[in-house]
């Protein structure tokens, strides 16, 4: 998570990580051919998010600075409650909220 923080945060990407200590980062692959794409995860600690993270200080801050909240849409089979929460904050402020629904497992 660290590595994935540093380097995200060397982009101008403002990260705020779940970080569970008994589970290891998710790791992903992707293979590209001629513009056809295959794509395979292993969620691993993404699995374990849940929604008291977005209780602390800094993931409030987080929610309320944004105008556009996208989610992958692993929350569906992970932490509804989550998507939920952050959802219906940012749909109060009448800001934008996209969900991605192209995972063959949702």
């Amino acid at each position: 998570a660290n590595q994935l923080q540093d380097c995200a945060g060397a982009d101008g990407v403002l990260v705020h990580y779940m970080k569970d200590e008994s589970t290891p980062t998710g790791t992903c692959a992707c293979l590209i051919v001629k513009g056809e794409r295959s794509l395979v995860a292993n969620l691993a600690a993404a699995n374990n998010f849940k929604a008291t993270h977005l209780e602390s200080e800094k993931a409030k801050e987080i929610v309320d600075a944004v105008d556009i909240y996208y989610s992958a849409g692993f929350f569906l089979t992970v932490s509804v409650e989550s998507l939920v929460q952050v959802a219906t904050k940012m749909v109060e402020k009448n800001k934008t909220v996209a969900l991605n629904l192209s995972a063959p497992f949702i």
